[in-house]
C-alpha cells in the first residue's frame, strides 16, 4: 500500500515539475530582466535569471538546527494558542512532534537528492554569474524582476546616496572612509 501511495506522489511531483518547466519556458526573460551592465547575458543565463530572485533550489541536506527549530516554534505556537490538554497530553504531543521532526529529517538526509527543478546548464550559469565580481544582480527598487549592474556603477550610486548630506548625516564616531571601503 505504501509503495502505491509513493508511486502516486512521485507521479504528481513529476507532473508538477514538468508544468513548472513549461511555465518557465513561457516566461519572456526580457520582460523580467533589466541588464544595465556591460556584461552580455547568454540565453541560458537569461532563462535562469527569469525564474526570479525568489526561486530556490531544494537543499541537498537539511540542517539539524534550523530544521528542528521550526518544529520547536510550531509547538510553542500551538501550545500557547490552542492546546487545552493536560500537561501529560502536552508532553506526549511534544514528543510525537519531535519524533516526526527527527524521522522526517533522517529520511530526507539519508536519501539521495538531485537538484532537478532546474536544468543543469542553468544551474551552472547561475554559479558562473555568482562568481562574476564585475556585476551585481539585485531586485529592482519597485516591482519584481532582476536588475544587473556593473559593480563600479553600483558602488558609485551608493556612494552618491551616502554622501548626500540632505539624506544622511555623518556620525561623529563613524569612519566614513572605512565604510566606503566595505562597498568596494
Amino acid at each position: 500500500a505504501s509503495s502505491k501511495v509513493s508511486a502516486i506522489h512521485q507521479n504528481k511531483l513529476s507532473r508538477l515539475r514538468a508544468q513548472a518547466l513549461v511555465d518557465n519556458a513561457l516566461l519572456n526573460p526580457d520582460s523580467v530582466i533589466s541588464n544595465l551592465s556591460s556584461y552580455q547575458l547568454s540565453d541560458i543565463e537569461k532563462a535562469a535569471l527569469a525564474r526570479g530572485l525568489k526561486f530556490t533550489l531544494p537543499p541537498g541536506r537539511l540542517k539539524k538546527g534550523s530544521y528542528l527549530a521550526n518544529f520547536e516554534l510550531l509547538f510553542k505556537k500551538l501550545n500557547l494558542e490552542s492546546f487545552s490538554g493536560t500537561s501529560e497530553d502536552r508532553l506526549y504531543f511534544q514528543n510525537k512532534l519531535r519524533d516526526c521532526a527527527f524521522s522526517s529529517m533522517y529520511n530526507f538526509n539519508s536519501s539521495c537528492h538531485t537538484l532537478n527543478n532546474m536544468p543543469p546548464e542553468e544551474l551552472q550559469a547561475l554559479q558562473n554569474l555568482a562568481k562574476n565580481k564585475d556585476i551585481v544582480v539585485m531586485r529592482p527598487d519597485k516591482g519584481t524582476g532582476v536588475v544587473i549592474m556593473d559593480k563600479s556603477d553600483y558602488v558609485n550610486k551608493v556612494e552618491q546616496i551616502i554622501l548626500d548630506e540632505t539624506k544622511f548625516k555623518v556620525h561623529k564616531n563613524q569612519d566614513l572612509p572605512a565604510v566606503m571601503a566595505t562597498l568596494r
